[in-house]
């Protein structure tokens, strides 16, 4: 009868040679594995090394050889399969079937890799600990599919086999080996718990359970009844001695996942944030209705919204001088505006999309939005901030300048002024005073304005010619009479986005003679700054 295992051995040897690799023959076969090969260092990618002691150790790898007549796939004790599943070292199969044949008609390189090793771990999980010295009575067959043939019966053909698995650096791959032994299995988690939990106070059960999954409570009170470790779908008690009455921390809940958070209003008003994602149904699937949460947060805010469309918003603390890219702003002032529309109009309607891994979710919510207190000084800010975005988007100002809420409101004036200008906004401005009453009521009247605001450190200088009709009244002096334009129109006459700029030196001037020469030009009446009287914006 012929000896099949031994004609495998001497082809694998002389394959071993062809390639170029050092080929060691284990005497006391005890270990797992009949053949250690060895590589010789390789410079990965070709890069420079500017010194020898830079270049990576060559790599090593453990080789068991079987042969066969019928292509069955043989069995190995588990045993030696935990040894070339051991971390430390890469370890292959190579199958060589000679269909009764003087030579191998298929060969096969099976890496005991991630796919095995996952095979291997799933059948000691399901093993009682009783067995670990009986590992040699249980056998795991080895298993290959088409990918694993090698294209040639030669040596270069299994060494290029061998370098795909193994890769040019053995330290790397020792890293992803660690990774594939300590992590397969837990894909749903490692630890399962059962725990009862009661009310606390106005909370009920289920409230403390979806508050605390969603990151919003910090610690849970609960009796423990079980505490299992989960792999392989498979449970197994940690410990016989658990404490019963323990309370759950979540040290950093880590979330789910990054979401872009989208929100309209009936005003057209809209805003997007990028923003980390919580669900309460990720820590306890059992959670439905109200208590079927998700939080979306960030730096700024965070929002709540229940599977009955309850939403809830908290405005975190912005500090009034810490500076912040100018769209950072102006998206929490939309934000801050929008809350606020749906408290005095209880019809507006709030519309939040929120996009997650290319999947949307639309929730429209009507009427006021709980959790948000918001003061004056806050209302300030947005408004400001959102004139500020306005203004930056019709003059191209780069949205990343750097701003502080408390800057935004100390020009919140200024920068209205500007805002109402260039965006041509008639019904917020009127234009009012007194004039000599001999002044002519025909024709078109123009009275200058020129705004100057610092959004950071840009300064925004727009100078305009706000003009109409007359309607003109008595006044209280006899030599003056009143005058107010009729839906004035705005046009702008100049504008300049000065980088770095600074008001204390702006000079006014000349922006006042170019109006003045574009009046002069339309042939209207200037109404002279000192004499308007009033303006109101």
């Amino acid at each position: 009868m012929r000896d099949v295992g031994g004609m495998a051995e001497a082809r694998f040897q002389e394959w071993a040679a062809e390639a170029g690799l050092v080929c060691n023959r284990a005497t006391v076969d005890k270990g797992g594995w009949d053949y250690l090969l060895q590589f010789t260092a390789v410079n990965p990618g070709g890069k420079q090394i500017v010194s020898l002691d830079q270049l990576p150790p060559g790599a090593s790898c453990l080789v068991q050889v079987k042969a066969s007549d019928t292509l069955e796939a043989p069995d190995v004790k588990l045993s030696n399969w935990r040894l070339l599943a051991n971390p430390a070292m890469p370890a292959f199969f190579l199958v060589l079937n000679y269909g009764g044949c003087s030579d191998p008609r298929d060969a096969f390189l099976i890496h005991v890799g991630e796919e095995q090793i996952g095979r291997l771990l799933k059948r000691l999980r399901e093993l009682s600990p009783e067995e670990r010295d009986s590992l040699h009575k249980h056998t795991m067959s080895v298993t290959w599919t088409d990918a694993d043939r090698l294209p040639e019966l030669n040596g270069p053909a299994l060494r290029a086999a061998l370098e795909r698995h193994i890769g040019l650096n053995p330290i790397d791959y020792q890293k992803k080996k660690r990774a594939w032994w300590e992590s397969s299995g837990y894909e749903e988690g490692r630890i399962k718990m059962s725990i009862v939990t009661g009310p606390v106070g106005e909370r009920s059960a289920l409230e403390q359970l979806a508050e605390f999954a969603i990151g919003r409570l910090e610690e849970l009170p609960t009796t423990l009844t079980a505490l299992d470790e989960e792999r392989f779908n498979i449970r197994k008690a940690v410990g016989p001695d658990l404490p019963r009455e323990v309370t759950l921390k979540l040290e950093k809940l880590r979330p789910v996942t990054t979401a872009k958070l989208q929100i309209y209003s009936d005003g057209n008003r809209r805003t997007a944030f990028e923003t980390n994602l919580f669900a309460s149904r990720a820590i306890f699937p059992f959670l439905e209705g109200e208590f079927d949460r998700c939080r979306f947060t960030n730096e700024l805010f965070e929002l709540v919204i229940s599977a009955q469309g309850r939403v809830e918003v908290e405005m975190f603390g912005l500090k009034p001088y810490d500076e912040r890219p100018l769209s950072e702003l102006v998206n929490l002032a939309e934000l801050m505006l929008m809350l606020e529309e749906t408290k005095l109009n209880p019809s507006a309607i709030l519309r939040l999309r929120a996009t997650i891994e290319g999947q949307s979710l639309d929730i429209h919510r009507r009427g006021a939005i709980e959790g948000f207190p918001l003061d004056s000084r806050a209302l300030m800010f947005a408004g400001a901030a959102s004139d500020a975005g306005r203004l930056a988007r019709t003059l191209n100002i780069d949205d990343q300048l750097l701003a502080s809420p408390a800057a935004l409101v100390h020009q919140r004036r200024q920068i209205e002024c500007c805002r109402i200008l260039v965006g041509n906004d008639r019904k917020a401005i009127q234009i009012k005073g007194t004039v000599p009453k001999d002044t002519p009521e025909d024709g078109e009247f123009a009275y200058p304005f020129v705004a100057g605001a610092a959004i950071g450190k840009t300064l925004v200088i727009v100078a305009a010619a706000v003009h109409g009709r007359g309607n003109f009244a008595p006044a209280a002096e006899p030599d003056l009479k009143q005058v107010s334009l009729l839906e004035p129109a705005i046009h702008v006459v100049d504008s300049k986005v000065i980088l770095g700029g600074s008001e204390n030196r702006l000079s006014l001037p000349p922006y006042y003679e170019k109006i003045e020469e574009w009046v002069a030009a339309k042939g209207f009446t200037l109404l002279p700054s000192e004499t308007a009287g009033e303006e109101e914006s």
